[in-house]
């Protein structure tokens, strides 16, 4: 939704970025989440808060709880630490 204003994905890593600007009112969005790139798993935050995302395993993709809200967000995901989920 909006604007990208930046991404970049550190595949040493495994984290992706991703900000953007909203003018307000645009719809959720949607990440794909390569299970090879997350074999553990994988922690998603939207401006900086840990969110709850259910992926469709068929597709790997995503869409973020998302309130439509104006301004600059940041997106982040990453691997999640410790044991396979």
């Amino acid at each position: 939704p909006g604007v990208v204003r930046s991404h970049g994905f550190d595949p040493k890593t495994g984290v992706l970025k991703v900000v953007f600007k909203s003018n307000g009112g645009e719809g959720a969005p949607l990440l794909h989440i390569p299970e090879h790139r997350y074999p553990k798993g994988f922690v998603v935050t939207v401006n900086d808060v840990e969110t709850d995302v259910h992926i469709d395993e068929v597709t790997r993709r995503c869409l973020l709880p998302w309130k439509g809200e104006s301004g600059e967000h940041r997106i982040e995901s990453r691997p999640r630490e410790g044991p396979p989920s």
